[in-house]
């Protein structure tokens, strides 16, 4: 069955989530998985750059949440992912709309565990590294001082460095949700952010800065 919903949409969101109750039953998992990416300065950004990034990345998770967790409570049974980013770990350089809305999922998501705490209900918060999609391919890339074929050859060499296939990703979702596991990292560059986050955090930004203009100079 495969449906396209407005995910900024909350009465969209609602309306699809009860035809699919009404149409197949109940939903005992529901992944809330749509996001865009950003690159562009925090400077250069306009408003609406911000808000179609917390638009989909954000409010999709809450708007997705809220249409499936209640009849999982009611049924005291069910399992909710949210999918953030290695973004929730750390800001990252020309990427502070994309960030924002990866640190919100990642509140939100562990605000309603923290509630669902002692029910069958649980609810997972992913941050995956680089994983083998199309988002980088779709991204907006506006960089000051970049041509477009600059942004372009930016562009290719990140997709180069998503290392993860999905089916991996998936695999390990699937295992997040058997062990109810509050958060589930996925990927050696998001488990090192992790790692690096804990031990040295005032410090982490800068090397990640210092990383990012490289990047950018290459």
């Amino acid at each position: 069955m495969f449906s396209r919903v407005d995910v900024t949409s909350a009465e969209n969101m609602q309306d699809w989530a009860e035809s699919i109750e009404r149409d197949v039953g109940p939903v005992d998992i529901a992944i809330n998985n749509a996001g865009i990416a950003l690159l562009v300065e925090a400077h250069d950004q306009q408003h609406e750059d911000i808000a179609r990034v917390m638009d989909i990345n954000f409010w999709g998770v809450v708007h997705g949440t809220r249409a499936f967790l209640p009849g999982m409570r009611e049924r005291d049974c069910g399992h909710i992912v949210n999918i953030a980013s290695m973004a929730a770990l750390t800001g990252l350089p020309t990427q502070s709309a994309y960030c924002a809305s990866k640190f919100a999922v990642r509140g939100y998501s562990e605000s309603i565990r923290a509630k669902l705490n002692g029910t069958n209900v649980g609810i997972t918060t992913v941050m995956q590294g680089g994983v083998k999609t199309e988002i980088m391919n779709r991204a907006e890339i506006r960089l000051a001082g970049q041509s477009s074929e600059q942004a372009e050859n930016m562009r290719q060499m990140v997709n180069s460095l998503l290392g993860t296939p999905p089916e991996k990703a998936a695999k390990l979702i699937v295992r997040a949700i058997k062990r109810n596991r509050s958060r589930q990292l996925i990927g050696p560059d998001a488990r090192m952010i992790d790692i690096f986050q804990r031990l040295i955090p005032a410090s982490f930004p800068s090397l990640a800065g210092a990383g990012r203009g490289r990047l950018r100079q290459g």
